[in-house]
């Protein structure tokens, strides 16, 4: 589920403040990749999402892939019971 200010993942809470500036940085290339021709400032919560997804879950499995993201319902990004802080690295 998402929030106002960040989202669940794998039942961790994160917000892009939990992003270091290369995984920001990477985030915004998938970003462009999935934006209405490329421009991030017409991407939407579909653009961004993924992308913060692919981003984050790569963290753990680094062969990851941004369409394996966009295969993702928002529905399974759900916070558990009861909600965690994503660990710092």
């Amino acid at each position: 589920m998402q929030t106002e200010d960040g989202i669940y993942i794998d039942g961790a809470f994160f917000t892009v403040d939990d992003l270091t500036f290369r995984e920001q940085r990477e985030m915004r290339e998938h970003t462009r990749t999935l934006a209405p021709d490329g421009d991030i400032d017409s991407a939407g919560e579909a653009d961004l999402i993924p992308a913060f997804i692919c981003v984050l879950r790569k963290r753990s499995d680094p062969t990851f892939t941004l369409e394996q993201a966009l295969e993702i319902k928002p529905s399974e990004l759900i916070a558990p019971d009861p909600p965690k802080r994503a660990r710092k690295k």
